[in-house]
């Protein structure tokens, strides 16, 4: 299926989505393009803004009817991430948006991101866990499963309480006005005249703040310092993407350096992130000193993430990786 907000010509026309009908419907038959189209540089800024708010809205409901259908681990992933593109793009544009709309827009997203967390974050202790299974003493095996069996009743306790979200009245106003951001955004007064240069200057502010964040992500840092800079790369990279149907070449490099780099710091905010789930949980006998086994190998797993991190920033700043 085309994603196109702009003519050849420049002019601005409506998307060919289906962004109208119903809710269901549009998700199931979203197929989503391996390719984002091009927007013109010269074509209305408010092309871009709708060519990307439209392709994210459209996935957020294809998720939505897959985490309905099914229990895989995955549409949770996708459907987070997205919300938190949806999130990155509205903060990475905002200068030139009506900053009260964006704003309880963000809002908005930022709890339902949350809801999709309290399935996630179990998701991915979880998998992690099971990877390590082999690394630990025949004779303890099995006393994983008094640690599985509280996580996995954890996760769906979790999963039956997102659904009731997905039924939710807050949930379906956000998505209503989600459709509506994706149709007629609403735009500051004084906006960009054309695309490009407003992916000229979403790009530059942002490279900027990434700059900023990766310089201090420095070996000495906390777990909570990593993560903060983890967020503003990972920010920085979905900005990237939403510029690079207008811009290119460069939005795209910038884009999958950041992604290389959110992937070594999301390595040490897992590690975190499951040594403090492992520390919550209340088990019995010998399964406490299987806890204990299972927090020392994330504790090596955390110290391995953080020296590649270190090289990797190392890298990244010596060449220059994050100039617009």
């Amino acid at each position: 299926m085309a994603t196109r907000l702009n003519g050849g010509s420049g002019t601005s026309v409506a998307p060919a989505l289906p962004i109208s009908g119903p809710r269901m419907r549009r998700a199931l038959a979203l197929t989503v393009p391996d390719e984002l189209d091009k927007v013109a540089k010269n074509a209305p800024s408010v092309s871009l803004v709708r060519h990307v708010m439209a392709r994210l809205v459209l996935e957020l409901l294809h998720y939505e009817v897959l985490i309905r259908l099914r229990a895989d681990p995955e549409d949770v992933h996708r459907a987070r991430s997205t919300v938190r593109r949806l999130r990155a793009v509205l903060r990475g544009i905002r200068p030139f948006l009506d900053r009260v709309w964006a704003d309880n827009l963000r809002e908005e997203l930022r709890w339902f991101a949350g809801e999709l967390a309290s399935v996630r974050d179990i998701d991915v202790t979880l998998s992690e866990l099971r990877s390590r299974a082999q690394s630990i003493p025949s004779d303890e095996r099995p006393y994983l499963e008094s640690v599985f069996d509280p996580l996995g009743a954890a996760r769906e306790a979790a999963r039956v309480k997102l659904l009731e979200t997905l039924d939710g009245s807050r949930y379906i106003g956000l998505m209503h006005a989600l459709e509506a951001a994706a149709t007629a955004p609403r735009l500051a007064a004084e906006g960009v005249p054309c695309a490009g240069e407003l992916g000229w200057r979403s790009l530059s502010k942002t490279s900027k703040r990434v700059r900023r964040a990766v310089q201090g992500a420095q070996e000495s840092c906390s777990p909570t310092e990593l993560h903060h800079a983890r967020i503003i790369v990972r920010n920085g990279r979905y900005v990237a993407e939403a510029c690079a149907p207008v811009l290119g070449k460069p939005a795209r490099r910038l884009a999958k350096r950041l992604a290389t780099m959110q992937e070594a710091l999301g390595a040490i905010s897992d590690a975190t992130l499951i040594q403090n789930r492992l520390r919550a949980l209340s088990v019995q006998d010998r399964a406490n000193i299987l806890i204990g086994q299972l927090l020392t190998l994330q504790a090596a797993e955390g110290d391995r993430a953080r020296h590649d991190w270190c090289t990797l920033r190392r890298k990244a700043l010596r060449e220059g990786w994050l100039h617009a």
